[in-house]
């Protein structure tokens, strides 16, 4: 009996080891985007732009800037979106341990629209 239960615990050692060291070699591959938003007519920054990548989304700060980490691998729809402008859409290559750049220029909405 002692014998079984000496063994019992070995095996389980054994497996508790294994799993470890299969939970510690896999690793979610995310990759990085980083961008400027700027005025079309008069190349000026857009602040508080809300950009969408892949599902995940932030808004620009006061220099029009963005950094969006943990988007997945490939091709990803781009949304960038304020009040008073035109929606842009676009799509970016997204790669492992890389940073991809987004320059998105915002058109004002006229008047009329």
């Amino acid at each position: 009996m002692k014998r079984t239960l000496q063994l019992s615990n070995l095996v389980l050692a054994a497996l508790l080891l294994v799993s470890c060291n299969a939970i510690s070699g896999y690793e979610i591959d995310n990759g990085r985007v980083r961008g400027l938003t700027k005025n079309a007519e008069t190349g000026s920054f857009v602040r508080n732009v809300t950009i969408e990548i892949g599902g995940v989304g932030i808004a620009t700060d006061n220099s029009g800037m963005f950094l969006l980490d943990g988007i997945e691998l490939g091709l990803q729809k781009v949304i960038a979106r304020k009040t008073g402008y035109q929606t842009f859409e676009s799509e970016v290559a997204v790669e492992s341990d890389a940073t991809a750049f987004l320059y998105i220029e915002m058109t004002r909405l006229s008047d009329n629209q």
